[in-house]
């Protein structure tokens, strides 16, 4: 919760009404995104509702106007985004029309999203994540209910370099960690970019993808992964970024460094 209040500039948060609304929607988005069912949801308001009444002297507690608050930071462009809240549904919803033309404009396969209030809560929430480091998401839905293109469009609005799998027949762990070395350089060596790994759940087909995935979650690398040539390689192009943040050059804590940077650029 205190990750997302400190990513917003005091200049945008003009008064004491605003900051309340900033806190119940980081603490949403830390708890209730991870609840299931109304009922559980419907606790959480009820409970969210009476620190804001004791602590922050709010009379009243609609969870109506509550739970629609919407803070984001896709509102301008790129390189002058901040972190501010949403008050105009009618702008964001042009704001994501435009982000959606322009995805289809710099990718093959075609997107044509509709952004009903749901889908805008959802590519808010899935952006939020890939705006913080070492942010990761479990998107659960049906299937054909968008999940994917909520986070590829979220990941063209940022910037983020996008991986995927293919599989193909052959398809086997070897071309699956062929597959994560990619991504693993991308987010850690070198310029080290921010980067989306968009793992679906029909594409487990050997349980050590999990195991991998669970690894580069847990620790931000795979045991194993690199032999000792590319490692010195990943080494030797990062050893310059070490060096500017003022880390050892030695290569251990250089192979440190890279981890350490793989693990904040990284989104899987």
């Amino acid at each position: 919760v205190f990750q997302g209040l400190l990513m917003v500039k005091p200049m945008h948060v003009p008064s004491a009404d605003a900051f309340t609304r900033l806190w119940f929607h980081e603490l949403s988005r830390v708890f209730c995104d991870r609840l299931i069912s109304n009922d559980d949801k419907a606790w959480f308001t009820k409970a969210a509702a009476e620190p804001l009444k004791a602590r922050f002297r709010i009379l009243e507690v609609d969870p109506d106007i509550w739970n629609n608050i919407l803070w984001c930071d896709y509102l301008r462009p790129v390189d002058s985004r901040v972190y501010e809240e949403a008050k105009d549904m009618a702008k964001v919803q042009k704001q994501l029309e435009d982000a959606n033309d322009e995805y289809n404009l710099t990718h093959t396969a075609q997107m044509q999203l509709v952004f009903f209030r749901d889908c805008v809560n959802h590519v808010s929430r899935i952006s939020r994540i890939m705006r913080q480091p070492r942010g990761n998401a479990l998107l659960v839905g049906v299937g054909g209910s968008g999940r994917s293109s909520c986070a590829r469009l979220c990941a063209c609005m940022s910037e983020t370099a996008e991986f995927e799998i293919a599989l193909t027949k052959g398809y086997g762990l070897d071309a699956f960690r062929e597959d994560e070395k990619k991504f693993l350089v991308s987010a850690g060596s070198g310029d080290a970019v921010p980067t989306m790994f968009l793992f679906n759940d029909t594409q487990i087909i050997n349980e050590t993808f999990l195991e991998d995935v669970n690894n580069i979650l847990n620790a931000g690398e795979v045991p194993n992964l690199f032999p000792n040539d590319e490692m010195d390689r990943i080494v030797g192009d990062t050893r310059p970024k070490a060096k500017e943040a003022g880390r050892s050059e030695a290569k251990d804590a250089v192979w440190a460094f890279f981890v350490e940077t793989v693990r904040d650029k990284l989104h899987i």
